[in-house]
């Protein structure tokens, strides 16, 4: 029988090293190489002196308007569903017997 390799900081685990992106037509040009945004174009409003911060807007105007003060300093970024477009995003889930 094998014996399974030990991952820990100097044996990192392969699927430790992936990242999760945000990816959405025309990030990418036909080349993959990434597309420059317009962050001074896209500028939202917001509130200084935050920890959390609640903006509300077009998701990808508000990600690249945060593109320049965050990159690289964000760990999640949680994007509620679209409102008001007449679709039913509730679910049943059925909890114990």
């Amino acid at each position: 029988m094998t014996q399974q390799p030990l991952y820990g900081l100097h044996n990192p685990h392969p699927l430790s090293q992936m990242r999760t992106e945000l990816v959405w037509e025309g990030k990418y040009d036909e080349y993959g190489n990434r597309r420059e945004v317009d962050i001074a174009g896209c500028a939202m409003p917001r509130v200084d002196d935050f920890r959390n911060r609640l903006v509300w807007g077009d998701n990808k105007l508000v990600m690249a308007s945060l593109l320049q003060e965050f990159k690289g300093k964000v760990d999640l970024i949680y994007i509620d569903p679209p409102f008001d477009v007449g679709a039913d995003f509730s679910m049943s889930v059925a909890i114990g017997d």
